[in-house]
């Protein structure tokens, strides 16, 4: 993939991700056909993928101070977010650590809308915002990859280092590398996550992790570190995890507090928020 097809697809490309997608776009597939386009992945998911501009008091959410959920992460003046929805975007909830935080979404083609706070799901660390008005972007189709296998490939958008300055994302690309349950001392979802060699760097979290067909199969969320290697992962958050908090976003209920699963006869209670509802 050349810089100038990256542009096309309306895309930043990273520093060294154009070196990492030539071999893999020029691979060929039977009878000598390209065995698949990053260009056209990218020209597929990226519209979706949009910068999310943040200020605020610059105090920390109460809860957040309480669970220290953003393990030694600086605050955020942006991100990256995903729309899902003519007026919804989701994000990681590293940009609604303010008290009071005030949202700019940014799509592709430069426009710029206000949002609001429409959800906060601390347990999967998964916040919603509400635009102000109706999104030119057009919402990502979302999979649960559940034929998405390690080894398969898989490209990050997102907006590292706050480089997206006109709304174009960027994009790494990496393997699957595994479905994993992270062992880190660091209170973070306790689920199933995507383990990912797909570069993930400050500001990439709220981004989208997609198959080759375009489809987003996970939340990009900052990196981990493991307890007993030291290593930090790169990981996302699968849609089934993050897909309730859409929901309930659009439903506009109020959070129960507690996170569960499905179990023999209705849902296993998993964990419950402290100081919340339940």
């Amino acid at each position: 993939m050349t810089a100038r097809e990256a542009a096309a697809a309306g895309v930043l490309v990273a520093a060294g991700a154009v070196a990492a997608l030539s071999p893999l776009a020029a691979a060929r597939g039977a009878g000598g056909a390209p065995a698949w386009e990053a260009g056209a992945v990218i020209a597929r998911a990226a519209p979706a993928v949009v910068r999310i501009e943040v200020t605020g008091s610059g105090r920390p959410r109460a809860a957040f101070a309480r669970r220290v959920l953003f393990r030694a992460i600086a605050p955020r003046e942006g991100g990256a977010g995903v729309v899902v929805d003519r007026d919804l975007v989701v994000t990681h909830a590293t940009l609604a650590a303010d008290a009071a935080p005030r949202f700019v979404v940014v799509t592709g083609d430069g426009a710029r809308v206000a949002a609001t706070l429409a959800r906060l799901d601390l347990d999967r660390e998964v916040a919603v915002l509400r635009t102000a008005g109706p999104l030119a972007a057009p919402p990502a189709r979302l999979d649960a990859g559940a034929a998405l296998a390690p080894g398969h490939h898989v490209v990050a958008l997102g907006d590292p280092f706050g480089v997206a300055r006109d709304g174009q994302g960027t994009a790494t690309l990496g393997v699957l590398e595994g479905r994993a349950t992270l062992q880190t001392d660091e209170p973070l979802w306790r689920g199933e996550v995507l383990l990912t060699s797909a570069a993930v760097n400050p500001g990439s979290e709220g981004g989208a992790l997609v198959d080759l067909e375009g489809r987003v199969v996970g939340l990009v969320c900052p990196l981990a570190r493991d307890r007993r290697s030291g290593a930090l992962h790169g990981h996302a958050l699968p849609v089934a995890a993050f897909a309730p908090v859409i929901e309930a976003a659009r439903r506009g209920g109020g959070a129960l507090g507690l996170t569960g699963r499905p179990g023999p006869g209705g849902v296993v209670v998993e964990r419950v928020a402290q100081d919340g509802p339940a």
